[in-house]
């Protein structure tokens, strides 16, 4: 669509600089040949859902679901992705269980909700890199400061000197202040993208320091030294609790080992579960019951710093 040369810079003025990053990164995607032949099919599925205004509210959510997770992927594609893993959790639920729609139904539920769990789950991991780099990140900024640099320097020689997801990041910033957006919102929409306490405690000060003034770099070396020691602290409660998490492990996957165990020694007493009404109840009853014992034992060892 943006393939004809300098369209794409007749258009900046025009539109959201987010839409045109989101372009250019689309752009760069297509250029491997490999994942452009493997996601052939969802990219054009999602072409088509683009145009139906059924998905148009919630499009907008799920871009910055994806722009959180660092995924190089449209809107529409995961959709596509999600509706391919509701059918094919539905397909595996009615082989499985020999011809049962409720459970094809149970299946495409479970599938329904897996790619969300796994955007999630590469949310988390993306923060806490992000996280474990900032006290690099500010000690790199401060001395530049102190060497004589602007602030929009400074970023750039983070952006340059650093790894992904901090350069990742602050590239962005740095386009988005190159195309005409303040620093200020550049920095807060940083902010949307990456939820961390520490990096809105950053940008906070950043900006009272451009409004007010101040000795900036002084200000990061303590940002960067209340950081480290609550990293530091972190990783003591994360030894204190390693039993109580290790202990939650065992209680939730006792259960399903020791069905998998009976179910190999006693199948008919335990195809059972699976083929009485009762059975079916009992084991749900016990889904539930674990559900309830694991989000206690996740509140008990989570420890806020």
């Amino acid at each position: 669509m943006f393939a004809k040369a300098g369209l794409k810079e007749r258009l900046r003025p025009y539109v959201d600089t987010s839409y045109v990053d989101q372009i250019a990164a689309q752009e760069k995607f297509d250029e491997a040949p490999a994942k452009k032949e493997q996601f052939k099919l969802i990219r054009r599925i999602g072409t088509l859902l683009e145009g139906m205004s059924l998905f148009e509210r919630y499009q907008a959510g799920i871009e910055m679901k994806l722009a959180k997770a660092g995924l190089l992927l449209r809107p529409s594609e995961f959709m596509v992705i999600i509706g391919m893993a509701a059918l094919l959790g539905m397909g595996l639920g009615v082989i499985v269980s020999g011809g049962r729609i409720y459970i094809g139904l149970i299946g495409a539920v479970i599938g329904f909700y897996l790619p969300g769990l796994h955007l999630k789950r590469l949310q988390k991991k993306r923060v806490k890199s992000f996280e474990n780099q900032l006290g690099n990140c500010l000690t790199l900024t401060s001395n530049s400061l102190r060497a004589g640099y602007s602030f929009t320097q400074a970023l750039s020689t983070v952006a340059t000197e650093t790894l992904p997801p901090m350069s990742d990041e602050f590239k962005r910033v740095l386009r988005e202040d190159s195309l005409g957006v303040t620093l200020e919102k550049a920095m807060v929409d940083l902010t949307h993208r990456i939820d961390s306490e520490d990096l809105e405690l950053i940008v906070t000060a950043v900006l009272i320091q451009r409004k007010v003034g101040g000795n900036l770099s002084e200000v990061l070396d303590n940002i960067a030294h209340t950081i480290r020691e609550r990293i530091r602290l972190k990783g003591e409660i994360k030894t204190l609790t390693a039993q109580g998490r290790l202990s939650g492990w065992i209680i939730s996957l006792l259960p399903v080992a020791i069905g998998i165990i009976l179910y190999v020694l006693q199948p008919d007493m335990m195809k059972l579960f699976v083929t009485e009404k009762l059975g079916l109840i009992m084991i749900g009853i016990g889904v539930i019951m674990q559900a309830i014992g694991i989000f206690a034992v996740t509140k008990i060892i989570a420890i806020e710093v």
